[in-house]
């Protein structure tokens, strides 16, 4: 196996604050020029005296990127994971041409079609059909190409209605869907996909994660930007982590997310949730979530079969006390479909008197997912409504055991679940 994205000492550095840097770009060149223009024109304008060639002291070079050294092969889907202000958004537009770097280079086998931000590579002026074929245009297909792949563009995508409407009238998820369905089917070697997928709701990311998996199988390489551990661990066969702008680590998807989570936790000092689809008002709030087997450890491996107890540590706003606090742990696989959900409120457990830091425990006798990768989200909701929801509050990695008792693991069976039975002669 070849590779098809060569990434070779890379590293792009800017200037925060000051004298800008040269710009790179048209885009950037254009608003450098009105940005000067306008400031000369503000009367109330700050005017520093001359500095004699030296830069502002608040001119500050950093690098958003430093000798980066990365290969995607042909046919791989390769994750990169990082904090925000890591460089992830940095190497892709490098990657996509928008940028270009300060240093190193960027090799590809192959046509480069690329998903950053909602509405790249398109004309808002243009309907959807014309900026179909703009962008097969734009990746080098002729007309006859594009025609083909029409219909399979447009059933994917789910806007056939508004197919020849201009895209400017299209809201932020329809221009995802008709941006990922056009950059999917079109004949692109190389896919880049950046969390814009995040903006599409859940069936249609479970639809983009499907494809991806179809795009890989035909030798097509995908270099994926997520901050979705359950996605990055179930779709890509290989991840790098950046951090301050250099690989800190390259390896499998699991160990690459576990080590992300607990730099994370030691550089905060607690579970982090960044990325993990937080909402609600926020008076109530789950600090960590721990998974308690029988011995008493936390973990994140599971046995079927066996018991486990969920601990959600919280904590109220300061000041404030809670009543009729109910609690829901929500179990779903890493495409995002609904298992189970255990809901205090369903077996009449309400919390009362809560104010700081406060424990919730759930126990499951018997834990009934079979061997796979799934993750639990949590919702907090007392009488004034929804406080606090996290869609992915941790990932749990589930092994098969001898959940019948019959000496031997349960692999036998499809599906997701065991199930207590009898066969009767």
């Amino acid at each position: 196996m070849s590779w098809a994205i060569k990434v070779e000492n890379l590293g792009k550095k800017y200037r925060r604050g000051g004298v800008a840097m040269p710009s790179s770009n048209f885009r950037e060149t254009v608003v450098h020029v009105a940005r000067q223009a306008v400031t000369r024109l503000n009367p109330f304008r700050r005017v520093h005296p001359p500095t004699s060639g030296r830069r502002s002291p608040e001119s500050v070079e950093f690098w958003a990127l430093k000798g980066v050294n990365l290969e995607a092969q042909e046919g791989e889907i390769l994750g990169v994971i990082g904090a925000n202000g890591a460089g992830k958004s940095t190497l892709l537009k490098i990657m996509s041409r928008i940028t270009t770097p300060t240093q190193g280079s960027v090799r590809y086998r192959g046509r480069v079609a690329s998903l950053l931000e909602v509405g790249t590579g398109f004309h808002r002026e243009l309907t959807g059909r014309e900026n179909i074929f703009l962008n097969g245009a734009i990746l080098g297909m002729r007309r006859a190409e594009i025609r083909k792949k029409l219909d399979d563009i447009v059933a994917f995508s789910g806007i056939k209605k508004f197919l020849d409407t201009p895209v400017k009238f299209y809201s932020s998820g329809m221009y995802v869907r008709l941006a990922f369905a056009v950059a999917a089917h079109l004949e692109s070697d190389i896919l880049l996909v950046d969390e814009v997928l995040a903006v599409g709701d859940a069936e249609f990311q479970g639809k983009c994660l499907g494809q991806m998996q179809t795009i890989s199988r035909q030798g097509r390489t995908i270099l994926f930007v997520s901050h979705k551990m359950s996605a990055i661990e179930n779709l890509c066969s290989r991840c790098a982590m950046l951090d301050g702008g250099k690989i800190a680590f390259d390896g499998r998807p699991d160990a690459c997310v576990d080590y992300y989570l607990n730099h994370l936790r030691l550089k905060q000092g607690k579970q982090s949730f960044e990325g993990a689809g937080r909402r609600g008002a926020g008076q109530i709030m789950l600090q960590e979530l721990k998974v308690i087997n029988r011995h008493g450890e936390s973990t994140r491996e599971l046995r079927t079969g066996e018991s486990y107890t969920f601990e959600a540590h919280c904590r109220t706003a300061s000041g404030r006390r809670i009543n009729d606090l109910n609690v829901e742990l929500t179990f779903y696989t890493l495409l995002k479909q609904r298992l189970f959900s255990l809901y205090s409120k369903s077996k009449n457990v309400s919390f009362d008197d809560i104010s700081g830091d406060f424990l919730v425990r759930c126990q499951v006798p018997r834990f009934p997912l079979k061997e796979g990768v799934y993750q639990v989200g949590t919702w907090l909701e007392d009488k004034e409504g929804l406080q606090d929801w996290i869609e992915e509050a941790v990932v749990l990695d589930v092994v098969a055991s001898d959940y019948f008792k019959v000496g031997r693991p349960s692999t036998d069976t499809e599906g997701l679940f065991e199930v207590d039975h009898e066969w009767l002669k």
